[in-house]
């Protein structure tokens, strides 16, 4: 009588991604211990001096708030115009439209507003050439670190969900980027999802948003608020936990580093990541 899991009856796909996240894992795990040890016997992490460069970002409230209502206002004519043509939300069109309603009038705006105030890259959000390898690199440390907590939230967070009877499915962007598409919307729908997104999304709720709350309520709590309204943003109910310790991890890097780079390293990794994933196993989560 054969005994244990007959392994040839599971599709490879499974097997390949349940290796790499083993993989993922078990760097996580000894990358933690390894950063965390370090600091340690070092004792150099010095929370109160990164606290308070964040809360000498020079980010106004008034811009903050004029840019929520600029994002607003797009959002609506964007709906209006996809209305007209008689396009569904999920057309091509509207994908369009709404990207650039959101990520692109973000980044356009972050230009214009540090063009006209006349502060500089590094001033702001702790951009710049010197250093950019080593605060890359700390956004890919920083998502090994964070990558087991993402995983079994999601694990326990499906259960509870399933649990109540809610049963979980696939994000709509990613069936939308599966399905009958054109090659042009695919490999924008990628740039996207791999470097647009992270940018546009770091540079308003880290970059903005993060500072204004944590002058007016406390870093703890404006980390927290940040979270929450990133994670309700995506308007995606099996998503919300893991996206809330996300932006709790981007967060916590950007105060760390005091560069928003490592933020949108951690993010595109996660991004890039999950959109490799959900290819391997399209075909049987579609």
């Amino acid at each position: 009588m054969q005994s244990g899991m007959d392994y040839s009856q599971i599709p490879p796909q499974f097997l390949l991604v349940g290796g790499v996240v083993s993989l993922l894992m078990l760097a996580g795990l000894i990358t933690a211990i390894v950063f965390f040890w370090r600091h340690a016997r070092a004792q150099s992490l010095s929370w109160s001096q990164r606290i308070e460069f964040l809360r000498r970002v020079p980010v106004s409230p008034v811009a903050l708030m004029m840019l929520i209502a600029i994002l607003f206002l797009l959002y609506a004519v964007m709906a209006l115009a996809v209305i007209a043509m008689g396009q569904g939300g999920a057309s091509e069109w509207g994908f369009a439209l709404q990207t650039l309603a959101f990520h692109w009038a973000v980044i356009i705006f972050v230009i214009v507003w540090k063009l006209r105030s006349g502060w500089s890259w590094r001033g702001m959000f702790g951009f710049g050439m010197r250093g950019f390898t080593y605060q890359a690199s700390r956004g890919l440390l920083a998502y090994l670190i964070v990558f087991p907590l993402i995983i079994l939230s999601a694990l326990v967070y499906q259960w509870i969900l399933i649990w109540l009877g809610y049963q979980p499915v696939q994000q709509p962007i990613m069936d939308f980027l599966s399905g009958d598409i054109s090659v042009f919307t695919r490999v924008y729908g990628l740039l996207l999802a791999v470097l647009i997104a992270p940018v546009a999304e770091e540079l308003l709720f880290r970059g903005l948003l993060l500072p204004v709350l944590a002058r007016r309520l406390g870093v703890v709590a404006g980390v927290l608020g940040v979270s929450l309204i990133f994670a309700g943003m995506h308007l995606f109910i099996p998503a919300l936990v893991p996206l809330f310790f996300v932006s709790v991890a981007c967060c916590l890097a950007y105060v760390y580093t005091g560069s928003l780079t490592t933020a949108i390293v951690f993010h595109s990794i996660f991004n890039s990541v999950n959109l490799a994933l959900f290819t391997v196993l399209h075909e049987f989560v579609a």
